[in-house]
């Protein structure tokens, strides 16, 4: 099984279409940028992985809620759950590590993040930023490390 964790803000919506909704008037709220879940849904058909959920937004958030908002906005893949939340855990890579050894048969997995705290798990990051988002370049490296190209 393939796994991308993923991190909603600074990912799936950015800087740039938050100024977009509020430039049409509209208020934020849920709203995710469809070009950006199209990117996501590219990295899927590409890898067959499924979706954790290691954003804070899990914190809110049913599994079935965030899958709704994502779906709305044209997602096609399947989230199979969250990261612990736990005080122990310092950084989202501790996080993100609980996961994994609580949950066997992971063959390869990419962190999607615009933050960097993933401690040894970082070789595995493919960092975003909050002013864009997700990008091309972010679903070539992701597609790359989840079938094992690395360089």
């Amino acid at each position: 099984m393939k796994i991308i964790f993923l991190d909603i803000d600074g990912v799936l919506n950015s800087s740039k279409f938050m100024l977009e909704i509020k430039g049409k008037g509209l208020e934020f709220n849920d709203n995710i940028d469809p070009e950006s879940v199209r990117l996501l849904n590219e990295i899927i058909a590409r890898t067959n992985a499924k979706v954790v959920i290691s954003s804070t937004l899990r914190h809110g958030y049913l599994v079935k809620e965030l899958y709704n908002i994502l779906k709305k906005e044209g997602f096609n893949g399947h989230i199979i759950g969250f990261t612990p939340s736990d005080p122990k855990y310092r950084i989202r890579g501790e996080e993100i590590q609980a996961w994994l050894d609580q949950n066997k048969g992971v063959e390869s997995f990419v962190i999607l993040d615009d933050d960097s705290d993933m401690g040894d798990l970082t070789y595995r990051l493919v960092k975003t930023n909050m002013v864009l988002g997700l990008q091309e370049k972010h679903v070539k490296k992701a597609t790359m490390i989840l079938n094992e190209w690395l360089f």
